[in-house]
């Protein structure tokens, strides 16, 4: 088979992107999980898109976006491909700061 009559490859998916990023830098997941903290359990999900071992698609996103940037991706176009393949709304900043508790913020009632 020549190589023009060679089908063209798949486009990679989100995690294969992650992993094809790692690969081309020369790391494994120990490297990653020690640079970025985060474990290698979940450094494999991301790249496997295996989402359900993630401990919530909030966890997800930040593992998401510091795995991204770790790995000199953008790390917005990998959360907005995450949340509209989970489901998951981006929450208004507004909406997250009022839930935390004001004594947590250091703040008092008057």
């Amino acid at each position: 088979m020549s190589v023009a009559a060679q089908p063209p490859l798949p486009r990679l998916g989100l995690g294969g992107r992650l992993a094809e990023a790692r690969l081309a830098r020369g790391l494994e997941l120990r490297d990653a999980e020690r640079e970025t903290r985060i474990r290698a359990r979940y450094l494999a999900a991301l790249e496997d898109e295996e989402f359900d071992l993630l401990p919530g698609d909030a966890w997800g996103l930040v593992f998401l976006r510091t795995y991204a940037s770790y790995l000199g991706l953008e790390p917005t176009e990998y959360a907005e491909e995450f949340r509209r393949r989970r489901g998951v709304r981006a929450a208004r900043l507004g909406t997250v700061i009022a839930r935390v508790p004001r004594r947590r913020l250091g703040l008092r009632r008057r």
